[in-house]
């Protein structure tokens, strides 16, 4: 099945992100970052131990995506490959911060904040001119934190699945894009024993002169690809689905209808449709210059749904009306969900939000 599409079509089919906006391993995924130094506070460490508060202001917290790595993109620093940041929300707006909690960037930004393709943060422009621009870069060039993505598309990866060779493959979608390649045995290393996929037929692109995945429906349609060990991969189910989240310690997480379930390695369901969709769930906007006030604004560029957190060390965030709790690797409601908010951490931990106050939580003392 072949045809022939241009570029501006491909442009609006593919999940890519115009510079816009966790991340998975089951027995061979993402590597753990507990290696990496962690600057967090202590942690309640026992059951029925009372974790101390801490002075974070936020109704919401949680990690950066980074579109420099495939949708559904792995959390800045989470794999140890560099700092951990997270994206805070305060009064409906979103600013930027460190692992510590020190501010980078405060809260502006209508979304999330998320880290662009070439390492540039996405965040609040709108009403701010070129000079107001330059003096946040310059600020964080001095602290060591990055630069602002203002004014350039996007581009970015993704896994897809060719239904007609039955294969999975990797390409490079957007301004930047590449001729696809094959998955390689480094990638089920880096990204997990099963790969999130987008179903897709080879098409004729403008882009690149050649073959190209385009996805096989107008909607977003995904599954995973695995596992790695085999000669010939396969998907997980026969069923597609509207987003699907990292595959990680047994379980990954697929989004329909409107809410998240996680499946196992066999592909069952061990979860109902039950909770809501929380990573890399966003409008993904670009930055656009207004000519006559000099000014940038945000425009949005598409709206994709979410999915549900991998597990970490066990546990898994996840939001079921309203309210966080936490998922284990046998798919039950370990910690059921009555806390305000929940945010994973590199080494396990979480950050939990309860009667306003946040703490530095072991999800396994929660469950005990």
């Amino acid at each position: 099945m072949k045809k022939h599409v241009c570029a501006a079509a491909l442009a609006l089919c593919f999940v890519l992100a115009a510079c816009a906006p966790e991340p998975g391993a089951s027995s061979a995924s993402v590597p753990s970052s507990s290696a990496a130094a962690s600057s967090l506070p202590p942690a309640s460490g026992t059951a029925g131990q009372a974790a101390p508060p801490l002075d974070l202001p936020y109704e919401k917290i949680q990690p950066v995506a980074d579109h420099a790595t495939p949708y559904p993109y792995l959390a800045c620093g989470f794999d140890g490959s560099g700092p951990v940041y997270y994206t805070m929300c305060r009064g409906g707006l979103w600013g930027l911060m460190r692992e510590d909690f020190t501010v980078v960037l405060e809260c502006r930004a209508p979304q999330p904040v998320t880290r662009c393709h070439l390492g540039h943060w996405s965040w609040g422009s709108d009403g701010m001119n070129w000079d107001e621009l330059d003096a946040v870069n310059a600020r964080l060039s001095e602290t060591g934190d990055g630069a602002l993505e203002v004014g350039h598309g996007g581009s970015g990866t993704l896994f897809y699945w060719d239904v007609d060779a039955s294969a999975p493959g990797f390409c490079r979608t957007g301004e930047a894009a590449q001729a696809p390649s094959p998955v390689t045995a480094a990638d089920y290393e880096r990204y997990g024993v099963f790969l999130p996929v987008q179903l897709s037929v080879m098409a004729e692109s403008e882009m690149t002169g050649g073959l190209y995945p385009q996805p096989i429906d107008s909607a977003f349609c995904y599954n995973f690809a695995g596992p790695a060990e085999a000669d010939a991969p396969h998907l997980l189910t026969e069923e597609a689905y509207e987003a699907v989240g990292w595959f990680r310690e047994g379980l990954g997480s697929v989004y329909k209808n409107g809410k998240t379930a996680y499946l196992n390695a066999e592909g069952r369901a061990v979860t109902d449709f039950l909770y809501d969709g929380v990573w890399a769930a966003r409008c993904a906007t670009q930055s656009v210059l207004d000519e006559k006030t000099g000014t940038y604004a945000d425009e949005v560029v598409y709206a994709r749904p979410g999915c549900g957190y991998p597990l970490r060390n066990g546990y898994a965030p996840v939001c079921r009306d309203g309210l966080w709790g936490f998922l284990n690797a046998d798919g039950a409601e370990a910690v059921p969900c009555r806390y305000e908010y929940a945010c994973p951490t590199p080494d396990g931990l979480a950050l939990v939000r309860e009667n306003g106050v946040w703490s530095l939580v072991e999800p396994a003392a929660l469950a005990a």
